[in-house]
C-alpha cells in the first residue's frame, strides 16, 4: 500500500497515518479487503476495499464509484449494508472504497437448515423491493458466447444443446428491479441466527430479479444440491407473491459456469469442506435438467 493511500485513510478516519493497523480479511477473490484500525485510546475500525485486478479495471474503470453509489442506494432503502465512509478513484491510482464494518460473520452450514435458506430468500426479496429507479448501472449477461460448447465431461449432450438453444433465443421480458447481481451465502453476514448485513455491492444494477435468484440457486446447488436451491426458490416466491421464475435465468447462469464448475475457494475459508469435481458436475446438471424440463 502506497503512502498516498495511507494519508487518505488517515484523513478519512481522523487518525495518524503511522498509527493505522491493517488486517487482511478472508473471502476476497477479485480485490483486496483489509480491516483498518486506528489504535489509540478511542480505536476505530473500517473496511477498505482496494480494486487491484487490472483486467477487471480495464473493462470497468468505475468500480469504486459503482460500489459507492450502490451502497448509497441500498442504505437509502434501509438495507443492512456498510456505511460509505469515502471513495478514492484518482487517475493512475488504486481505486478504493472505505466503509464501516458490520457486526456479524459469514455462516455456511454443512447441511443447510430450512430457516437459513428462508432468511436468505427473504433478504434477497428485500433487496428487490428497494426503490432505485435512477441507479446508473444496468444488467448485462456474464455468459459469453464462446462458453457455449458442450462440456467434455457430460453424457447428456442433448440436454446442454437444448439449454444453449434457449439461451441463444434471448432473455424473457422482465420488470427491472434493484439487483445485487452477486448474491450468495458468502456475501451475507449473520448474527444470532439472523441476517445482519449484505456486502460486496460492486456489481449492483437495475435488472431482472430472476438473475439474482438464479445466481444464488447456482451457488446453493453447487454447495448443497438441488433440494437447497428449490427450498430457497419456494421461500422467495412466498415473499414475492406473483413471482414466476423463468427457466432462462437458471440456464444463463449454468452456462456461465462452463467449461468446468469449480469449487469456490472462499467456501473452505468459511468452513465448507471441499467438493469433488464429479459431485459439482452432477449437481449442476441436475439443475440444468430441471430448467430444461420447464422450458
Amino acid at each position: 500500500m502506497g503512502p498516498s493511500i495511507q494519508r487518505w485513510l488517515a484523513a478519512q478516519l481522523h487518525a495518524r497515518a503511522d498509527a493505522l493497523q491493517f488486517e487482511t480479511l478472508p473471502g476476497a477473490t477479485s480485490s483486496v479487503m483489509l480491516r483498518v484500525s486506528t489504535g489509540g485510546s478511542e480505536p476505530r475500525s473500517a473496511i477498505l476495499r482496494m480494486f487491484t485486478n487490472r483486467d477487471w479495471l480495464a473493462r470497468e474503470p468505475d468500480l469504486a464509484h459503482h460500489e459507492a453509489q450502490a451502497l448509497r442506494a441500498a442504505s437509502a432503502n434501509g438495507l443492512p449494508v456498510p456505511e460509505l465512509i469515502g471513495v478514492r478513484d484518482e487517475p493512475h491510482g488504486v481505486p478504493c472504497v472505505l466503509m464501516s464494518e458490520l457486526d456479524g460473520a459469514v455462516s455456511l452450514q454443512r447441511n443447510p437448515r430450512e430457516g437459513w435458506l428462508v432468511r436468505l430468500a427473504e433478504t434477497l426479496a428485500q433487496i428487490h423491493g428497494a426503490q432505485a429507479p435512477l441507479f446508473g448501472w444496468n444488467y448485462k449477461t456474464w455468459t459469453r458466447r464462446e462458453q457455449l460448447v458442450v462440456p467434455h465431461w457430460t453424457t447428456r449432450t442433448e440436454l446442454w444443446m437444448r439449454a444453449m438453444d434457449r439461451f441463444r433465443g434471448g432473455a424473457p421480458d422482465s420488470a427491472r428491479v434493484f439487483v445485487h447481481r452477486d448474491f450468495h451465502p458468502t456475501n451475507v453476514l449473520w448474527r444470532d441466527g439472523e441476517v445482519s448485513g449484505i456486502v460486496d455491492w460492486v456489481n449492483a444494477c437495475l435488472g431482472p430479479a430472476g438473475i439474482d435468484v438464479a445466481h444464488c440457486r447456482l451457488n446453493l446447488v453447487a454447495m448443497y444440491g438441488i433440494d437447497a436451491a428449490q427450498t430457497f426458490l419456494e421461500a422467495y416466491r412466498r415473499v414475492r407473491v406473483g413471482y414466476v421464475h423463468d427457466a432462462y435465468w437458471d440456464i444463463e447462469v449454468l452456462l456461465g459456469a462452463l467449461p468446468e464448475p469449480t469449487y469456490y475457494a472462499p467456501w473452505q475459508e468459511f468452513g465448507l469442506m471441499p467438493i469433488e469435481p464429479g459431485t459439482l458436475q452432477t449437481r449442476l446438471e441436475e439443475l440444468l435438467g430441471d430448467a430444461c424440463f420447464r422450458v
